[in-house]
């Protein structure tokens, strides 16, 4: 990937990150100032997964009629627009609605240009990870600016500052011509449904870690409402040091597969530290710090071993496919908690999912000695 064209995706993925953050992180201030419960704008969440669900369905097909350079530029404009409409919203309708705006865009932006990276050539998986370390940069960091700055400065402009860094690193992006595939074939979908129900489950789980951390840190009244953003940090300050860790431990000491039960285990455990000790909030916290930690590198490992699955020409559409099972579940899980939203509810349904993502790791694992078998 030519370096010009590398640090205009790095600049999008920064601010993608700063954008899913900001957005949960802003739920217990913007309830205090409108005067609503903050159950009430916890939907936002569940939304934007809404949101990316259909900007990746519709991301490529929009691409292939108007060109994927239009089309990011479009969609960080609208994406900047509804970060702007969530920062100043005056009611819940308005920032549930900016919150699905977010995740449309989001959604359009991540699939083209993570498709673009590959186009564009060169060591393709280095360049991939680099754009992660991009977007969890951002996600760490915008919590901890907007705490800052609503807690000292008493604004919280920092949402408009990073939809303005959305807007021109999304205006900024250029997209080389795509070679167009010669390969057509149906992907046959078989065996990857384990791989992508458990995708679902665990964005599911995900979201409600990243949706909920900031509004349990001011429920537990382990923060203020202006400091509940640092509950959003140190989820994804855990993530990333859960997914660093895991580079480490992974080929030395645990096979891919055994990952694949190990971490949502332990994660569904630090949800339940939560749930069972929700009236002591440093024990409560203690145990989202675990669960979030564990999360950190279930999704790399569920799209790795769900493309193994798939053949070399069909694994762009297995991992549309794969992100899309995952998006689902973001939206879907999180909105089963609105029958009575409550810390425990939340942490209850994520531990079970996280369970459930083992218990289908374990079968996928099982699955895959038995063809091994079969094939010697």
């Amino acid at each position: 990937m030519v370096r010009g064209s590398l640090a205009r995706s790095l600049a999008i993925f920064g601010s993608l990150g700063a954008a899913a953050s900001i957005v949960p992180s802003l739920i217990p201030r913007t309830a205090s100032e409108i005067g609503v419960g903050a159950y009430e704008l916890l939907p936002a969440v569940p939304l934007l997964f809404w949101g990316l669900f259909l900007g990746v369905l519709i991301g490529p097909r929009l691409a292939k009629a108007k060109g994927s350079q239009v089309v990011v530029q479009i969609a960080s404009t609208a994406l900047a627009a509804g970060l702007a409409g969530v920062t100043g919203a005056t009611s819940a309708a308005v920032f549930l609605s900016g919150g699905l705006v977010v995740g449309l865009g989001f959604g359009v932006i991540e699939v083209l240009v993570t498709a673009q990276v590959r186009i564009d050539g060169g060591d393709a998986a280095r360049a991939l990870t680099q754009l992660n370390i991009a977007f969890a940069l951002g996600a760490v960091l915008s919590p901890v600016v907007l705490a800052v700055t609503m807690r000292l400065l008493e604004t919280d402009a920092i949402g408009y500052l990073a939809a303005l860094l959305m807007l021109l690193s999304g205006l900024s992006f250029r997209a080389a011509n795509r070679a167009r595939s010669t390969v057509s074939s149906k992907l046959e979908t078989k065996p990857l449904r384990l791989f992508l129900l458990a995708c679902a489950l665990y964005v599911g789980a995900e979201s409600i870690l990243a949706g909920w951390t900031a509004t349990i840190f001011s429920e537990l009244e382990i923060t203020s409402a202006e400091l509940a953003p640092i509950g959003t940090t140190i989820f994804w300050g855990m993530l990333v040091l859960g997914r660093v860790s895991s580079l480490y431990l992974t080929p030395r000491y645990l096979s891919p597969g055994g990952a694949l039960i190990l971490w949502p285990v332990v994660s569904a455990a630090g949800l339940g530290l939560t749930f069972t000790f929700v009236g002591t909030a440093q024990l409560a916290a203690a145990g989202l710090a675990i669960a979030s930690f564990a999360a950190g590198p279930i999704y790399g490992f569920l799209i790795a071993k769900g493309l193994e699955v798939a053949s070399v020409e069909d694994s762009a559409k297995a991992t549309r496919l794969l992100i899309l099972a995952g998006s689902v579940g973001g939206f879907a899980i999180p909105a089963l908690l609105q029958v009575d939203p409550s810390i425990t509810l939340a942490a209850t349904v994520g531990a079970i999912a996280m369970f459930a993502v083992a218990s289908l790791g374990a079968l996928a694992a099982r699955k895959n000695t038995n063809r091994e078998r079969v094939g010697t």
